[in-house]
C-alpha cells in the first residue's frame, strides 16, 4: 500500500513537470519579451555580441525607426515579424483588408500585413528598407528572422552568445 501510494505521488510530481516544462515551450512564441534590462550587450569594432536569455532564447534589443523594439532571434523564420503591440508602439495600424499574407507558425495559420520599415538599428549597424510583416493576433514577441539576420556577415552562436558580424 505504502509502494503505490509512493508510486502515485511520484507519477503526479513527473506529470506536473512535464506539463510544466510543455507550457514554457508553447509560451516561449506566444507570450511576451521578457524584460531585458539586465542584459549586458558589447558592441565592438564589427560585431554586435548578444548573451543568450535566461529562458533559452536570444533577443535584440533594436532600434525600429527610432523607437525601441526587443526581438527574439528566430533563425528559423523567414522574415522579420512584428507583434501587434509592437506595431502599434511604430505608429502601424492594419486594416483588415491589409491582411493578405498567411504564414504558418507554431500558434497556427495566421493573415499578416506586408510594411517596410524604414530604418533597424542593431549595435552600431543599420539596415534601410527592411521588409517585414505584421502578425495582428497570435505573435506576443516580435521575431527576427532570416530577411534580416542574412543582412550580415555572419551570425554564429557560440555557446551562450549569439555573434552578429558586418
Amino acid at each position: 500500500m505504502k509502494a503505490t501510494l509512493l508510486l502515485a505521488c511520484a507519477l503526479c510530481a513527473m506529470g506536473v513537470w512535464f506539463v510544466g516544462t510543455l507550457e514554457q515551450r508553447q509560451a516561449s512564441v506566444s507570450a511576451k519579451a521578457p524584460a531585458l534590462e539586465n542584459q549586458t550587450y558589447s558592441s565592438v569594432g564589427r560585431k554586435h555580441v548578444v548573451p543568450r536569455h535566461r529562458d533559452g532564447h536570444f533577443y535584440l534589443n533594436t532600434s525600429v525607426e527610432g523607437r525601441p523594439i526587443s526581438f527574439m532571434v528566430d533563425s528559423g523564420a523567414s522574415h522579420v515579424m512584428l507583434s501587434a503591440s509592437d506595431a502599434q508602439r511604430l505608429g502601424r495600424m492594419v486594416r483588415k483588408r491589409d491582411l493578405v499574407h498567411e504564414f504558418h507558425t507554431a500558434n497556427g495559420v495566421n493573415k499578416a500585413a506586408k510594411i517596410t520599415l524604414a530604418q533597424v538599428r542593431i549595435g552600431g549597424r543599420d539596415f534601410a528598407n527592411v521588409d517585414a510583416y505584421i502578425i495582428p493576433e497570435g505573435l506576443g514577441v516580435s521575431l527576427m528572422g532570416q530577411s534580416l539576420l542574412s543582412r550580415f556577415a555572419a551570425v554564429e552562436m557560440r555557446q551562450d552568445q549569439l555573434e552578429l558580424r558586418w
